[in-house]
Parts: C-alpha cells; sequence; structure tokens
C-alpha cells in the first residue's frame, strides 16, 4: 500500500505508538504527523523524533498545526492538499484524527474563533480538516477515522461523569457554554470533553452518509474507534486533573492493568492500543468498514448519537461554524 496518512495529535499518548506500529508494518506509507509544538526542545515531541528515528528509511513529514485556529487549520489542508496535487506526496489514504484537549479548572476556555476549546478542537477542526482534504484522497477510497470513547455513553465514566452528556437544545451552547458554578468546574470541563466526543461520533455518522451518497467520495469511509481507556495517557497528568482521578487511573488501574484487562479490556495502556488505531485507519480487516468500534470489535455507540434527524442539525451547523457548506465541499 502507498499513500499519505494524516495523523493529529501525533506527539500525544495514544498516537506515538500508533506510527510505531505504521511505520514498522507499512513502511511504504508516507506519514503526515502533525503537533502544536515541533521543537525537539518539546519532550513530547522528541519522543515521537525517537521514534522516527528508528526507521531510518521512513517517509515521514513532521509539521506545526494550530487546531484552535480554524484559519490555520484550513491554511494546512489547502497547502497540504496543493502539495499533493503537484506530486510532492502521494494521495491520502486515510486521515487519524486523534488530537483533543479538556480543561477541568478555571472554566470553559476559547480557540482563536471563539469557540469553546474541547469543541473545537476535538470536532470542529478536524471537520473543517477533513473536508478541505476530502478532493485529495486517493482515487481507490481511503478513511476517515475518528477517536471516540465511553464517555459519550451516559452512565459509563463514573467517578469522572458529574453531568450526562447530551446534545444539548440550543446548539449554540456546545461552542458558547452557559455560566457555570465554581463548584462545578471540574465536572463541566469532564462534560464538555464527553460532549465533544458525543459530537464527533454523531457527525461521523452523518459524514459517512453523505459520503456513500455522494459519487465523487463513494469510496471513502468514516468510522470511529473507542481504543481504550488510556491509563498512561499524559493527559491525566494535567495540573488540573484532580488528585483523585491520578490516584485512581495512573497509579491504582494502571499497576493492576495486566490482571483488569481480562475483566475489562478497555482498560489499556498506549502501546497496546496505538495499532488498533493503526489498522483501523490502514489495515485490510477494517476495508470498506464504517460505523463505531470498540477496539477492532464493530459495536454500537450511544443511542442519542445514533438518531439521525440530529445527526444531521449538528452537521449542518459545524459546517455553518467551519465556514463551509456540503456543496462546497463537493464542488471543491
Amino acid at each position: 500500500m502507498t499513500g499519505t496518512v494524516l495523523i493529529t495529535g501525533a506527539n500525544s499518548s495514544l498516537a506515538i505508538p500508533t506510527t510505531r506500529h505504521l511505520l514498522f508494518h507499512y513502511p511504504e506509507l508516507t506519514l503526515f504527523l502533525t503537533v502544536r509544538r515541533s521543537s525537539p526542545d518539546d519532550p513530547n515531541t522528541k519522543k515521537l523524533l525517537n521514534v522516527i528515528e528508528e526507521f531510518p528509511t521512513a517517509r515521514t513529514q513532521l509539521k506545526t498545526l494550530d487546531l484552535a485556529s480554524l484559519r490555520d487549520v484550513s491554511t494546512f489542508a489547502d497547502a497540504l492538499s496543493n502539495d499533493i496535487a503537484k506530486g510532492k506526496y502521494p494521495p491520502l489514504v486515510a486521515t487519524i484524527c486523534n488530537a483533543f484537549c479538556w480543561s477541568l479548572a478555571g472554566g470553559p476556555k476559547f480557540s482563536e474563533d471563539g469557540y469553546e476549546r474541547s469543541m473545537a478542537i476535538a470536532h470542529l477542526a478536524h471537520l473543517n480538516l477533513t473536508l478541505r482534504l476530502l478532493k485529495s484522497f486517493s482515487k481507490e477510497g481511503g478513511r476517515i477515522l475518528l477517536l471516540g470513547s465511553e464517555v459519550h455513553w451516559p452512565g459509563r465514566s463514573a467517578p469522572m461523569e458529574r453531568f450526562p452528556p447530551a446534545i444539548p437544545d440550543n446548539l449554540d451552547e456546545l461552542i458558547h457554554p452557559p455560566k457555570e458554578r465554581e463548584q462545578d468546574e471540574v465536572g463541566k470541563g469532564f462534560y464538555r470533553y464527553s460532549v465533544a466526543k458525543l459530537a464527533v461520533i454523531m457527525c461521523m455518522y452523518e459524514l459517512g452518509r453523505r459520503l456513500k451518497e455522494t459519487p465523487r467520495f463513494h469510496n471513502i469511509s468514516a468510522l470511529a474507534i473507542d481504543p481504550g481507556t488510556i491509563l498512561d495517557s499524559r493527559a491525566f497528568q494535567q495540573p488540573d486533573v484532580p488528585r483523585s482521578w491520578k490516584l485512581l487511573l495512573s497509579t491504582v488501574l494502571n499497576h493492576l492493568q495486566p490482571v483488569l484487562r481480562f475483566v475489562k479490556p478497555t482498560l489499556r495502556r498506549a502501546r497496546d492500543a496505538g495499532p488498533d488505531v493503526a489498522e483501523a485507519a490502514v489495515g485490510a480487516a477494517f476495508k470498506n468498514k464504517s460505523g463505531y468500534f470498540v477496539l477492532r470489535k464493530e459495536s454500537e455507540s450511544s443511542p442519542e448519537t445514533r438518531d439521525k434527524e440530529r445527526q444531521g442539525k449538528l452537521f449542518e451547523i459545524s459546517l455553518l461554524w467551519c465556514g463551509l457548506t456540503w456543496k462546497n465541499v463537493v464542488d471543491g
């Protein structure tokens, strides 16, 4: 297999083993690895560069991309699209929309565009990026892989969940959250992250249908994978993560993971989850697959994510927030 694979948040805990798997098992691919800070002075980028150095003949491009800026995302997508059209890089065969952020202290944080950051990065930036790159996919097709999580299911994220995730009737609240009480900032922060994942999954279904109905894009599939709860994720070490969460997830459960995985297979470490993400993006077993997966198994997402009417409404307003229309995408 030849082609280009784009990974966002490529220096994250999950993306680094994903990259290693791709470099080892699919050396003919070109990897476009995007990060917020590409300098080797960044310790996480340095870890990614160390992996790349293990493969001297690897075809990799490390690029800076600010997902908190729709303008930067659009500029990046247009530049990559032009380079692919000129033959500088092979056509896309997959995008792995891995990056996310959460804010568990100090209330909502906002992107350059004034949108709540969890929603802006996990959902809108990736939607903007992938839609602008559709014309750069291989004629043989490809995959848009999004990252799901069980946090989108109400009641499945104890003890972190304090407010069940749900898409509000007023969709503007997704990007401009209502004022919250200071004592709720951790719970509301986790809620915003969970709802961003909910939006990702809902729009994955709508995008998948539209791709299949559009002759130009009918052989591009959209799917989402829940890689499990990554117990050794850097996200759990952020300063705003409650100490009790760190103790439970990164210490107790991570230490017991070799035993717990037989009881709850979704409690994992990054090195085990990365290959699943890589295979979902390019592996033969996922060819022509779409929909929702937990680890490598086809699964069912929450009832709300499967509401087609709400999928359509959320997708349309997400396009609007990105400065796009579906007609622009198809004709572009």
